[in-house]
């Protein structure tokens, strides 16, 4: 579902099968559930048999909300609460999560002067959050999070994975 910054949406009791797109570049691949420049998203109940690039992805959003109404603005990825979700075989990541408006960055590269970080303030929650890789994919990340500023985590299992939970670049704010 493609809108102008989606919000106050409720995913509830999703089953979710084998996703088998192959994994040819890295926007290409299967998820389960995808959120892109978001706010106020609940997500509950989820099981996953299997995708090929993250079971749970959360991005920024290409213009992320740059040009956004001002009242808006404040909202970018906060208030997204996922609880209870579990996938058996996440491919790459069992979540991957940045709060990064990646095409604003690229015009920053160019000179361009943004109205206010491109690695936005998040409010991202997981809680009760079990991934399972395929333990042969020394890539493979439980929870993976690039590019982020506020996240909270509780009651993550991760197993098969390269790494449980990877903190990677540009990353703050995580509990």
């Amino acid at each position: 579902c493609y809108t102008t910054h989606p919000n106050n949406i409720i995913i509830r009791n999703l089953k979710v099968g084998e996703l088998s797109s192959p994994l040819a570049a890295p926007d290409i691949g299967t998820r389960a559930v995808r959120l892109s420049a978001c706010y106020s998203i609940t997500i509950q109940n989820v099981q996953v048999a299997g995708t090929t690039y993250a079971a749970f992805n959360h991005v920024g959003g290409d213009l992320g909300f740059e040009f956004a109404q001002p009242d808006v603005r404040f909202f970018a990825c906060r208030g997204t609460s996922v609880k209870n979700f579990q996938a058996k075989d996440s491919g790459l990541f069992g979540a991957y999560i940045d709060t990064y408006a990646d095409n604003i960055a690229a015009a920053v590269a160019l000179g361009y002067s943004p109205l206010f970080s491109t690695i936005m303030q998040g409010d991202i929650t997981l809680e009760q959050f079990t991934t399972a890789g395929l333990g042969t994919n020394t890539n493979q990340d439980g929870i993976r999070l690039e590019f982020v500023n506020g996240v909270y985590i509780k009651d993550a299992n991760c197993f098969n994975h390269n790494y449980g939970m990877y903190i990677d670049q540009n990353s703050q704010n995580i509990k």
